[in-house]
């Protein structure tokens, strides 16, 4: 078991992951986006995406490498993140008021929503 730490340090913007039994670092994920805003791991712990302006990011957390899958929101920033419960799907929103649901495996967009009446979303769940 692992838990993550994504912000901001001046002008490193840095995810952490730590192990949870020991408190030891396991690895800093590069980041060469900006602030972190959201993190969620998938059910199986196996994947970690991330948050960012202009970006969803999904992350292997067996090798700590950028995934096959990359989102990115043109001109508007990532809110928040969240995984299906089967974590085949992850639905993501920005502040363009639009919720976005991609296959986790093919990066392909499965659904998209508009109207949500926020443009400072604060998250997402599956029921």
């Amino acid at each position: 078991k692992m838990f993550a730490v994504g912000g901001s340090n001046h002008d490193e913007h840095l995810v952490r992951l730590f192990d949870m039994s020991t408190g030891a670092e396991l690895a800093v994920l590069a980041k060469d986006g900006g602030l972190i805003r959201d993190l969620v791991f998938n059910a199986a712990g196996t994947l970690l995406a991330t948050a960012q302006p202009n970006r969803i990011e999904l992350w292997n957390l067996t090798t700590f490498e950028l995934a096959l899958s990359k989102y990115t929101i043109s001109g508007n920033r990532g809110e928040k993140t969240a995984f299906s419960p089967d974590g085949t799907l992850l639905a993501f929103g920005a502040n363009d008021k639009t919720l976005r649901v991609v296959s986790v495996e093919t990066g392909e967009l499965v659904m998209q929503m508009e109207g949500h009446d926020t443009d400072d979303p604060r998250g997402w769940v599956y029921s």
